[in-house]
């Protein structure tokens, strides 16, 4: 787990939070009056492994998180020191311009794994980034 040295809701007013949150956030797959009634949305504040924890200590198993990103466990410190070794030289650079020692590794892996003819990847943070390239490439190359 990651060392939280300190309670992640010590300095935090969670009722406020969750005030601001019902006249700030939009969360699509909520009922906002059901959020209202009960003072606001769960607010989530640490991880751990497969679990989450709310503000009010209770444990969930995060069987949501997987919807919308690559959820490979909360609170993974191998992958905190990862992120922080890249994020200390450099934080981003497009894929669509610019190749960074990371990606070129890992385009490389995972052409070995790939099939023979298949030995270019396109690296894209979801599928319409995807969509969108491979329709610039379709147009470019037909």
């Amino acid at each position: 787990m990651v060392d939280m040295a300190r309670d992640p809701v010590a300095n935090v007013d969670i009722d406020e939070l969750k005030k601001a949150a019902l006249d700030h956030l939009w969360m699509p797959f909520t009922q906002y009056e059901i959020q209202a009634a009960d003072g606001g949305p769960m607010i989530i504040v640490e991880g751990e492994g497969i679990r989450v924890k709310d503000s009010n200590g209770k444990s969930y198993i995060d069987g949501i998180g997987g919807l919308f990103l690559i959820n490979v466990g909360h609170g993974r410190q191998e992958i905190v020191d990862a992120v922080a070794r890249q994020l200390s030289s450099i934080h981003y650079a497009s894929t669509f311009n610019y190749a960074t020692i990371p990606t070129v590794q890992l385009a490389k892996r995972l052409a070995r794994l790939a099939p023979e003819n298949l030995n270019k990847v396109f690296l894209a943070s979801g599928g319409s980034t995807y969509t969108g390239a491979f329709q610039h490439g379709y147009q470019r190359y037909r």
